[in-house]
């Protein structure tokens, strides 16, 4: 086993793994893609690249590292010469009697960038599935404020949704090679996706919080909603509909065959195609049915 990869697990990955168990030269822990009960993810060492990250529940690689808020670019760096930020192992929860608690394990992050692929805000998720909202700040030794208003109350990142320069590279591509565009209401959703080849995306901060500024990156684009099969899931489906029926090529609406959300669905080991239409308000050009068909059928 070389120093290489003993530095890059023990010093860079390790400590942001929880549920660890040692197996031959590598390690198995929990995922931070996928809720992971098993601790599915298996760490080793490569031929000609340092480390190998294997998902047993099929999520790719570049998810899991991203999950971890690492970079494949950072892990080829010597820790120390890295500018990657310092992630906290815990994080400050208002969930116990009204009071913040320190006792919760930050399980996954998720980045927020510009079209450059430039860090604007992020989202860290605890094992207790809050959710906390920061902004990079190069003047805290963690490399961020816990907050995305600035004093005079400016939302730091308002409009950027996930995983832009990659949706943004899909809607480039020739008309005939561009798929649809997921949008749901987590980033662990669209995560789920991306690893099965699905374009996904979603807003900060989940229901309730889309805007027109959100609706604006996907222009032209073939739209997929998920509506998480309860009211507040329902009613973010509408709005995100109202704010791309000016601007979509096409939108469709769906639900999980099962459970509430299309993690559920994809768990119970269903293919995509068999999701549930609810609503194809702005239907695709070779679609059977008419919008009025279809708009008889909108989420209830």
């Amino acid at each position: 086993m070389s120093s290489t990869y003993d530095a890059i697990v023990r010093g860079q990955i390790l400590p942001l793994c929880d549920r660890i168990a040692k197996r031959g030269q590598g390690f198995m822990v929990r995922c931070p893609t996928h809720d992971d009960g098993t601790a599915s993810l298996s760490i080793s060492p490569g031929r000609d690249q340092p480390v190998v990250l294997h998902c047993h529940a099929g999520c790719h690689a570049d998810d899991v590292l991203r999950g971890f808020g690492l970079t494949w670019e950072a892990l080829s760096r010597p820790r120390e010469d890295t500018e990657r930020r310092e992630r906290a192992p815990w994080m400050t929860c208002m969930i116990r009697d009204g009071e913040p608690v320190r006792d919760h394990a930050v399980k996954a992050e998720y980045d927020y960038t510009d079209e450059h692929g430039t860090l604007i805000r992020g989202v860290s998720r605890c094992v207790q599935k809050c959710f906390r909202q920061w902004r990079p700040d190069p003047a805290k030794r963690s490399g961020r404020t816990w907050r995305t208003t600035l004093d005079d109350g400016t939302e730091v990142g308002a409009d950027l949704i996930y995983r832009l320069p990659e949706v943004l590279a899909n809607l480039r591509r020739p008309f005939l090679e561009q798929v649809n565009i997921w949008v749901v209401e987590g980033e662990k959703d669209a995560n789920r996706l991306w690893s099965l080849g699905h374009p996904a995306t979603t807003n900060p901060q989940g229901a309730g919080k889309w805007m027109a500024g959100h609706a604006a990156w996907l222009a032209g684009a073939d739209v997929v909603i998920v509506a998480d099969r309860d009211t507040a899931g329902e009613q973010h489906a509408r709005t995100v509909v109202e704010t791309l029926m000016p601007i979509a090529r096409s939108i469709e609406v769906v639900q999980a065959a099962e459970g509430k959300d299309i993690s559920d669905h994809i768990d119970a080991g269903l293919p995509l195609r068999q999701r549930i239409t609810v609503w194809m308000p702005l239907p695709a050009a070779d679609a059977d049915a008419t919008a009025a068909e279809y708009e008889a059928l909108r989420v209830h």
